[in-house]
Protein backbone atom coordinates (compact mmCIF):
# COMPACT_ATOMS: atom_id res chain seq x y z
CA UNK A 1 0.00 0.00 0.00
CA UNK A 2 1.84 3.40 -0.94
CA UNK A 3 2.90 5.17 2.01
CA UNK A 4 4.77 8.89 1.86
CA UNK A 5 7.80 9.44 3.77
CA UNK A 6 7.16 10.31 7.34
CA UNK A 7 9.36 13.29 6.95
CA UNK A 8 7.19 14.63 4.73
CA UNK A 9 3.81 16.96 5.51
CA UNK A 10 0.71 14.87 4.43
CA UNK A 11 -1.82 16.44 2.46
CA UNK A 12 -4.16 13.56 3.35
CA UNK A 13 -4.40 10.50 5.64
CA UNK A 14 -6.12 7.54 4.04
CA UNK A 15 -7.76 5.01 6.94
CA UNK A 16 -8.65 1.88 5.67
CA UNK A 17 -10.74 -0.56 7.28
CA UNK A 18 -9.52 -3.57 4.65
CA UNK A 19 -12.18 -6.08 6.16
CA UNK A 20 -15.20 -3.55 5.97
CA UNK A 21 -17.83 -4.57 3.74
CA UNK A 22 -16.77 -8.26 3.88
CA UNK A 23 -13.25 -7.30 2.73
CA UNK A 24 -14.76 -4.26 0.20
CA UNK A 25 -12.32 -1.83 2.06
CA UNK A 26 -9.34 -4.10 0.64
CA UNK A 27 -10.62 -5.23 -2.53
CA UNK A 28 -11.61 -0.76 -3.19
CA UNK A 29 -8.15 0.38 -1.69
CA UNK A 30 -5.41 0.38 -4.45
CA UNK A 31 -7.70 2.47 -7.26
CA UNK A 32 -9.45 4.89 -4.63
CA UNK A 33 -5.67 5.34 -3.35
CA UNK A 34 -4.79 6.00 -7.30
CA UNK A 35 -6.86 8.66 -7.86
CA UNK A 36 -6.33 10.36 -4.55
CA UNK A 37 -2.55 10.46 -5.14
CA UNK A 38 -3.30 12.65 -8.36
CA UNK A 39 -4.24 15.40 -6.07
CA UNK A 40 -1.53 15.27 -4.04
CA UNK A 41 0.76 13.54 -0.90
CA UNK A 42 -0.99 10.31 0.03
CA UNK A 43 -0.64 8.53 3.81
CA UNK A 44 -2.14 5.21 3.35
CA UNK A 45 -2.26 3.25 7.14
CA UNK A 46 -4.58 -0.14 7.33
CA UNK A 47 -6.10 -1.25 10.44
CA UNK A 48 -5.84 -4.64 11.89
CA UNK A 49 -8.16 -4.33 14.95
CA UNK A 50 -11.16 -2.77 16.74
CA UNK A 51 -9.82 0.55 17.84
CA UNK A 52 -6.85 1.54 15.15
CA UNK A 53 -8.34 4.20 13.51
CA UNK A 54 -8.92 5.96 16.91
CA UNK A 55 -5.53 5.88 17.37
CA UNK A 56 -4.41 6.05 13.57
CA UNK A 57 -6.20 9.59 13.34
CA UNK A 58 -4.81 10.56 17.07
CA UNK A 59 -1.39 10.11 15.93
CA UNK A 60 -1.24 11.26 12.55
CA UNK A 61 -3.98 14.21 12.14
CA UNK A 62 -2.00 17.03 12.86
CA UNK A 63 0.27 16.04 10.08
CA UNK A 64 -2.38 16.10 7.29
CA UNK A 65 -4.66 18.34 5.89
CA UNK A 66 -7.85 16.23 5.50
CA UNK A 67 -8.52 12.55 6.24
CA UNK A 68 -10.25 10.10 3.80
CA UNK A 69 -11.61 6.73 5.38
CA UNK A 70 -12.43 4.00 3.36
CA UNK A 71 -14.32 1.76 5.28
CA UNK A 72 -18.30 1.95 7.00
CA UNK A 73 -19.76 4.20 9.91
CA UNK A 74 -17.86 2.40 12.48
CA UNK A 75 -14.39 3.09 11.29
CA UNK A 76 -15.98 7.20 10.66
CA UNK A 77 -17.12 7.01 14.31
CA UNK A 78 -13.43 6.09 15.25
CA UNK A 79 -11.64 8.74 13.43
CA UNK A 80 -14.40 11.35 14.70
CA UNK A 81 -13.48 10.11 18.39
CA UNK A 82 -9.67 10.44 17.39
CA UNK A 83 -9.63 13.95 16.30
CA UNK A 84 -9.41 15.60 20.04
CA UNK A 85 -9.21 19.22 18.85
CA UNK A 86 -7.62 18.87 15.43
CA UNK A 87 -10.36 20.80 13.17
CA UNK A 88 -9.84 19.09 9.57
CA UNK A 89 -11.94 17.50 7.58
CA UNK A 90 -13.19 14.43 6.97
CA UNK A 91 -14.36 12.54 3.63
CA UNK A 92 -15.61 8.76 3.30
CA UNK A 93 -15.09 6.15 0.93
CA UNK A 94 -18.24 4.07 2.09
CA UNK A 95 -17.67 0.20 1.79
CA UNK A 96 -19.86 -0.44 4.85
CA UNK A 97 -23.09 -2.90 5.37
CA UNK A 98 -25.15 0.58 6.25
CA UNK A 99 -23.08 3.74 5.42
CA UNK A 100 -25.83 5.76 7.03
CA UNK A 101 -23.60 8.93 6.81
CA UNK A 102 -23.06 8.53 3.18
CA UNK A 103 -26.71 8.16 2.62
CA UNK A 104 -27.70 11.37 5.00
CA UNK A 105 -25.25 13.32 3.60
CA UNK A 106 -25.14 12.63 -0.02
CA UNK A 107 -22.22 10.98 -0.50
CA UNK A 108 -22.33 8.52 -3.28
CA UNK A 109 -22.27 4.80 -2.14
CA UNK A 110 -20.03 3.57 -5.04
CA UNK A 111 -16.67 3.27 -4.18
CA UNK A 112 -14.70 4.80 -7.14
CA UNK A 113 -17.74 7.89 -7.45
CA UNK A 114 -17.26 8.69 -4.18
CA UNK A 115 -13.13 9.00 -4.36
CA UNK A 116 -14.23 11.18 -7.58
CA UNK A 117 -16.42 13.59 -5.51
CA UNK A 118 -13.37 14.05 -3.31
CA UNK A 119 -11.43 16.54 -6.09
CA UNK A 120 -14.09 19.35 -5.30
CA UNK A 121 -15.83 17.94 -1.97
CA UNK A 122 -16.52 21.08 0.43
CA UNK A 123 -16.28 20.79 4.13
CA UNK A 124 -19.90 20.65 6.31
CA UNK A 125 -20.07 21.44 9.64
CA UNK A 126 -22.06 18.22 11.13
CA UNK A 127 -23.62 18.04 14.76
CA UNK A 128 -22.56 14.86 16.74
CA UNK A 129 -23.79 13.46 20.42
CA UNK A 130 -21.52 13.23 23.07
CA UNK A 131 -21.85 10.12 25.17
CA UNK A 132 -19.56 8.96 28.11
CA UNK A 133 -16.72 10.90 26.78
CA UNK A 134 -17.44 9.75 23.13
CA UNK A 135 -18.75 11.18 20.41
CA UNK A 136 -21.48 9.66 18.09
CA UNK A 137 -22.67 10.79 14.51
CA UNK A 138 -25.42 8.44 14.14
CA UNK A 139 -27.47 7.48 17.13
CA UNK A 140 -27.95 6.00 20.28
CA UNK A 141 -30.26 3.33 21.09
CA UNK A 142 -31.54 2.07 24.12
CA UNK A 143 -33.73 -1.17 24.75
CA UNK A 144 -34.06 -3.69 22.02
CA UNK A 145 -31.43 -2.46 19.55
CA UNK A 146 -28.91 -2.43 22.17
CA UNK A 147 -29.56 -5.66 23.51
CA UNK A 148 -29.21 -6.91 19.71
CA UNK A 149 -25.82 -4.98 18.99
CA UNK A 150 -25.21 -6.69 22.53
CA UNK A 151 -25.56 -9.79 21.44
CA UNK A 152 -23.58 -9.56 17.96
CA UNK A 153 -20.70 -7.63 19.59
CA UNK A 154 -20.66 -11.08 22.07
CA UNK A 155 -21.06 -13.46 19.64
CA UNK A 156 -18.59 -11.97 16.81
CA UNK A 157 -16.95 -9.31 18.57
CA UNK A 158 -16.59 -7.56 15.18
CA UNK A 159 -19.29 -5.64 12.61
CA UNK A 160 -20.55 -7.98 9.67
CA UNK A 161 -23.31 -7.73 7.22
CA UNK A 162 -26.92 -7.65 7.64
CA UNK A 163 -27.07 -11.20 7.50
CA UNK A 164 -25.03 -11.07 10.64
CA UNK A 165 -27.63 -8.90 12.74
CA UNK A 166 -30.35 -11.83 11.84
CA UNK A 167 -29.16 -14.24 14.66
CA UNK A 168 -29.01 -11.86 17.53
CA UNK A 169 -32.19 -10.44 16.19
CA UNK A 170 -33.92 -13.65 16.71
CA UNK A 171 -32.32 -14.39 19.82
CA UNK A 172 -33.25 -10.66 21.21
CA UNK A 173 -36.97 -10.94 20.00
CA UNK A 174 -37.25 -14.62 22.22
CA UNK A 175 -35.37 -13.33 25.12
CA UNK A 176 -35.23 -9.81 25.89
CA UNK A 177 -37.08 -8.89 29.02
CA UNK A 178 -38.87 -5.76 28.01
CA UNK A 179 -38.62 -3.27 30.71
CA UNK A 180 -39.59 0.07 30.72
CA UNK A 181 -37.27 3.50 31.98
CA UNK A 182 -37.21 6.98 31.62
CA UNK A 183 -36.24 10.08 29.44
CA UNK A 184 -35.58 13.74 30.19
CA UNK A 185 -35.02 15.88 27.22
CA UNK A 186 -33.55 19.61 28.33
CA UNK A 187 -34.41 18.91 31.66
CA UNK A 188 -37.88 17.98 30.90
CA UNK A 189 -39.69 14.68 31.56
CA UNK A 190 -41.23 13.31 28.85
CA UNK A 191 -41.68 9.77 29.25
CA UNK A 192 -41.63 7.05 32.04
CA UNK A 193 -42.69 4.36 30.21
CA UNK A 194 -40.12 3.83 27.64
CA UNK A 195 -39.44 0.49 25.98
CA UNK A 196 -37.17 1.49 23.32
CA UNK A 197 -36.04 5.14 22.49
CA UNK A 198 -33.77 6.27 19.73
CA UNK A 199 -31.96 9.79 20.16
CA UNK A 200 -30.80 10.54 16.44
CA UNK A 201 -28.56 13.08 14.57
CA UNK A 202 -29.42 11.36 11.68
CA UNK A 203 -33.04 10.69 9.41
CA UNK A 204 -31.89 7.13 8.61
CA UNK A 205 -31.37 4.37 11.01
CA UNK A 206 -29.05 1.35 9.48
CA UNK A 207 -29.47 2.10 5.67
CA UNK A 208 -33.00 0.42 6.20
CA UNK A 209 -35.50 2.89 8.00
CA UNK A 210 -36.08 6.51 8.91
CA UNK A 211 -36.77 6.79 12.65
CA UNK A 212 -36.68 10.41 12.84
CA UNK A 213 -37.93 11.58 9.87
CA UNK A 214 -37.16 15.29 10.80
CA UNK A 215 -33.77 15.03 11.79
CA UNK A 216 -30.71 16.73 10.11
CA UNK A 217 -27.17 16.68 11.19
CA UNK A 218 -26.65 20.28 11.30
CA UNK A 219 -29.83 21.84 12.64
CA UNK A 220 -28.37 22.10 16.41
CA UNK A 221 -30.70 19.53 17.85
CA UNK A 222 -30.96 16.18 18.81
CA UNK A 223 -34.09 13.97 18.05
CA UNK A 224 -35.90 11.80 20.31
CA UNK A 225 -38.28 9.32 19.53
CA UNK A 226 -39.39 6.90 22.56
CA UNK A 227 -41.81 4.01 21.89
CA UNK A 228 -43.86 2.42 24.41
CA UNK A 229 -45.15 -0.81 24.03
CA UNK A 230 -46.98 -3.47 25.88
CA UNK A 231 -45.29 -6.37 23.73
CA UNK A 232 -42.71 -7.18 21.46
CA UNK A 233 -45.57 -7.22 18.68
CA UNK A 234 -46.20 -3.41 19.36
CA UNK A 235 -43.08 -3.08 19.25
CA UNK A 236 -42.37 -5.21 15.82
CA UNK A 237 -45.19 -2.90 14.29
CA UNK A 238 -43.31 0.50 15.65
CA UNK A 239 -40.22 -1.57 13.64
CA UNK A 240 -42.52 -1.93 10.67
CA UNK A 241 -43.71 1.87 10.62
CA UNK A 242 -39.95 2.81 10.97
CA UNK A 243 -39.01 0.96 7.85
CA UNK A 244 -41.67 2.47 6.12
CA UNK A 245 -40.60 5.60 7.04
CA UNK A 246 -43.88 6.19 8.81
CA UNK A 247 -42.91 6.86 12.69
CA UNK A 248 -45.36 9.94 13.54
CA UNK A 249 -45.84 10.73 17.06
CA UNK A 250 -49.05 9.14 18.69
CA UNK A 251 -50.51 7.29 21.40
CA UNK A 252 -47.34 4.77 21.15
CA UNK A 253 -44.68 7.21 20.34
CA UNK A 254 -43.42 10.29 21.32
CA UNK A 255 -41.18 12.81 19.48
CA UNK A 256 -38.88 15.57 20.76
CA UNK A 257 -35.79 17.83 20.15
CA UNK A 258 -33.34 19.17 22.28
CA UNK A 259 -29.56 19.30 23.14
CA UNK A 260 -29.47 17.20 26.50
CA UNK A 261 -30.48 14.17 27.00
CA UNK A 262 -30.92 12.22 30.09
CA UNK A 263 -32.52 8.19 30.21
CA UNK A 264 -32.50 6.55 33.37
CA UNK A 265 -33.88 3.37 34.57
CA UNK A 266 -32.57 -0.86 35.25
CA UNK A 267 -28.86 -0.49 35.20
CA UNK A 268 -29.41 -3.59 32.81
CA UNK A 269 -30.85 -1.91 30.21
CA UNK A 270 -28.61 -2.14 27.23
CA UNK A 271 -27.52 1.21 25.02
CA UNK A 272 -25.87 0.58 21.52
CA UNK A 273 -24.07 3.80 19.60
CA UNK A 274 -23.55 4.52 16.08
CA UNK A 275 -24.12 0.75 16.28
CA UNK A 276 -21.76 -0.30 18.51
CA UNK A 277 -22.33 -1.55 22.01
CA UNK A 278 -22.25 1.08 24.39
CA UNK A 279 -22.76 -0.40 28.19
CA UNK A 280 -26.10 0.42 29.91
CA UNK A 281 -28.46 2.85 31.66
CA UNK A 282 -28.16 5.72 33.39
CA UNK A 283 -26.49 7.73 29.93
CA UNK A 284 -26.21 11.29 29.87
CA UNK A 285 -25.85 12.87 26.26
CA UNK A 286 -25.47 16.00 24.80
CA UNK A 287 -24.80 17.89 21.94
CA UNK A 288 -21.59 19.27 20.20
CA UNK A 289 -22.94 21.25 18.00
CA UNK A 290 -21.12 22.17 14.11
CA UNK A 291 -18.33 20.38 16.11
CA UNK A 292 -17.07 18.12 13.10
CA UNK A 293 -16.39 18.64 9.16
CA UNK A 294 -17.45 15.88 6.42
CA UNK A 295 -16.35 16.83 3.33
CA UNK A 296 -19.43 16.21 0.91
CA UNK A 297 -19.98 16.74 -2.86
CA UNK A 298 -20.24 19.80 -4.20
CA UNK A 299 -23.80 20.63 -5.27
CA UNK A 300 -24.75 20.47 -8.99
CA UNK A 301 -24.25 23.72 -10.66
CA UNK A 302 -28.00 24.06 -11.48
CA UNK A 303 -28.10 24.08 -7.52
CA UNK A 304 -25.82 26.48 -7.54
CA UNK A 305 -27.86 28.79 -9.24
CA UNK A 306 -25.73 28.25 -12.31
CA UNK A 307 -26.57 27.48 -16.24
Amino acid sequence: MPMAPSSTAVRTLVVVNPVSGRGRGRTVATSVLEMLQSSGRVQAIETTRRGDAEAITRENCRSAERIVVIGGDGTVNEVVNGLGDCDIPIGQVPVGGANVLARELGIPLDPVRAARALCDAVPRRIDVGLHSGRRFLLMVGVGFDGDVIHRLAAGRGSRCGFRGYIKPFVSSFRSYGMQTFAIEVDGNRIADDAVQAVVANTRNYAGLASVASHATPDDGRLDVVVFRATSKLQLLRHGWRAWRGCVRESEGVTVRTGTRVAVVGKTDIPVQMDGDAAGFLPIDVRLCAGSVRILVPLPARSDRGGA
